[in-house]
Formats: structure tokens, C-alpha cells, sequence
């Protein structure tokens, strides 16, 4: 004797998308509501591949809720850098992708002169290394300006010194002989004619270099 199962197409009539913030943008919810009405197993497969070309989708859920829902569960990627390249600001997520190009940036910036990535780029090691010691310094200090220069990161002080890092190494201890350095030089009850002209802090060798 033989079973046959008959499948009858389910209308998804209702569809819900959320992230870690809250609900989902309104660009993204315009895009799905336009599926309602359509199979339910066919809105599916369409509603992944519209979350699969969108590169601030880091990953996704989609659930059926009976009797004709999906719900959608999306975490996003934010920008935690930029890197501006005279042209625009390439907003960067804390791997390292381009997430979208802006006309400005509050964020924690490095200037790179040339340098043209597209969205869903990734910077290189050493690009990323660079502005992750960017954003720890300037929880601490304020910088006035910072540059990507082929093997080397130079910042501008506040106080108009600059330092200059390697793009590649450990952060930590970098970080930790610049605060060290730093404090040192602030300190008025050892402040001399020759620590008051220090104007460079080269942190590229094991001994850092005071000019």
C-alpha cells in the first residue's frame, strides 16, 4: 500500500526582523514585506539570499511560527574604525571589513592617502593591527591626527609631539612603553632642558628612540 503526502503551499502572511539593537532598518524590513503573499518555503530561500548579499549581516536565524510566519533574527556588524583616503571614509567593522563609504567619520580615523577598498573588503593585518592601537591610545590620550605610512603609524599629539608605532607586533607593550614614556616627560620634578625638547617617540625599536 502505498503513502502519498500531499503538500499544500502555505502563504507566509506575516514576517517579523529583529537584531541585537531592536527592529531591523527600515530599508531591509521594505525589502521583505515585499515577499508576503508567496509560499512560505519559497520566501524563505528568497529572504536568505537577500540577507546573505547584505555585508553588515555578520549572521542569521529564520524561524516558522505557526501557522504562516517567519521570524527573522539578525546580528549585524557596526564600524569601529575608518580609514579616509581623501576621496571618503571607509567605515570598518572590528574585523576588518568595509561595511560602507561615508563623507565623514566620528570614529577613530587613519589617514591613508590612496588607499581604495570596496564594501565587503578586507583591510590587511597590518591596516587592522594600526587601528586597533588607535582606538586603545585614544581612549588615553587625544590625537590630533593619524597616518598610515607604509611600515609605520604616525600620531600627532594633542601636546603637538609625535609618535611613531609599528603596524605589527604586541599592542600591550607598545601601549604600555608610550603611557610609561609619556608620564615620564609630564613629570615636572625630573623635567630637564633635554626632556622638554622631545618632540618624537619612535616606539619601532626595542629601545624606543626619544629626539
Amino acid at each position: 500500500m502505498a503513502l502519498f503526502i500531499v503538500y499544500r503551499p502555505i502563504k507566509m502572511n506575516s514576517i517579523s526582523c529583529s537584531d541585537q539593537f531592536g527592529e531591523c532598518n527600515a530599508n531591509l524590513n521594505s525589502e521583505l514585506s515585499i515577499l508576503l503573499g508567496k509560499d512560505i518555503i519559497d520566501a524563505k530561500a528568497d529572504i536568505e539570499k537577500i540577507l546573505e548579499d547584505k555585508v553588515y549581516i555578520k549572521s542569521y536565524s529564520i524561524y516558522y511560527n505557526f501557522p504562516d510566519r517567519l521570524e527573522i533574527n539578525i546580528i549585524i556588524r557596526k564600524p569601529k574604525y575608518s580609514i579616509f583616503n581623501r576621496e571618503n571614509y571607509m567605515m570598518i567593522d572590528n574585523e576588518g571589513t568595509i561595511l560602507e563609504l561615508k563623507d565623514s567619520s566620528a570614529l577613530p580615523t587613519i589617514f591613508h592617502e590612496n588607499r581604495f577598498l570596496n564594501v565587503g573588503e578586507q583591510v590587511t593585518s597590518n591596516e587592522l593591527f594600526s587601528l586597533e592601537l588607535l582606538y586603545d591610545i585614544e581612549s588615553i590620550y587625544k590625537i590630533q591626527k593619524a597616518v598610515y605610512n607604509k611600515n609605520k603609524l604616525d600620531l600627532t599629539m594633542i601636546d603637538g609631539r609625535t609618535v611613531i608605532l609599528p603596524v605589527e607586533g604586541d599592542k600591550k607593550v607598545l601601549i604600555g612603553s608610550l603611557v610609561l614614556i609619556i608620564d615620564s616627560l609630564n613629570n615636572t620634578e625630573f623635567k630637564s632642558e633635554n626632556v622638554e625638547n622631545v618632540q618624537i617617540i619612535d616606539l619601532r625599536f626595542k629601545n624606543p628612540v626619544l629626539k
